[in-house]
């Protein structure tokens, strides 16, 4: 095991890195945000989505160094991944810790998450959110605005799947716009799983809310 190696990033404050022999480590204020805890949420996550589901194109809310892209590719065939991350010091450790191979590299989207949903012009089968500042989610998700973005840029037969930590209250604010699947915990993490709502169900929703 190699020292702890410190950075600074104006974004995210004092990063870590810790590089075993085979397992590098990223936190952010003491809480893991790329590396073997991360790599094995997200493996978790991805096998609650149905066996027949496919997903050619997936959107990345928050690549922190990367520890999320091979499960990526292991549950599908070739995706094309595209990542919003905001803070450069992220995307060059990503680059420097050999999370997942070259051949794996994704699209990544240098800026503001929130703000570059409304720039995106592709529809995608599979969003990952994972915003995040230490053990603090981005509480921009929480508004209509952007789950309104979320939804225009997710595939008709898309899932959206949320890392909320420990914020319960993220998983219910998505929940009133989104067709919300499931929840699970995975040790300490809370996550969700949303689709969009069709026609009928929008309609349906949209006259509940109108009487009640």
């Amino acid at each position: 095991m190699f020292s702890p190696r410190p950075f600074y990033s104006p974004r995210n404050g004092r990063i870590v890195l810790t590089r075993g022999w085979w397992r590098p480590e990223i936190e952010v204020d003491g809480y893991v945000q790329s590396g073997r805890y991360m790599k094995l949420l997200w493996r978790s996550a991805l096998k609650q989505l149905e066996p027949q589901f496919v997903a050619t194109e997936v959107l990345m809310l928050g690549l922190g160094a990367g520890s999320a892209i091979r499960e990526v590719h292991a549950r599908f065939a070739a995706p094309r991944v595209t990542a919003l991350e905001w803070d450069e010091t992220m995307i060059e450790l990503a680059g420097s810790s050999r999370f997942y191979p070259k051949s794996m590299e994704p699209v990544i989207v240098f800026g503001d998450a929130i703000t570059k949903l409304s720039e995106l012009e592709s529809k995608f089968e599979l969003i990952m959110i994972d915003l995040f500042r230490g053990n603090i989610p981005e509480p921009r998700l929480a508004n209509e605005e952007t789950i309104a973005a979320l939804a225009s840029v997710l595939a008709p037969t898309g899932r959206i799947i949320l890392n909320a930590f420990g914020d319960i209250r993220l998983i219910e604010a998505l929940a009133r716009q989104l067709d919300y699947m499931l929840s699970w915990k995975f040790r300490i993490n809370h996550l969700a799983m949303y689709r969009a709502f069709d026609d009928n169900q929008k309609f349906a929703f949209a006259h509940r809310a109108r009487i009640s």
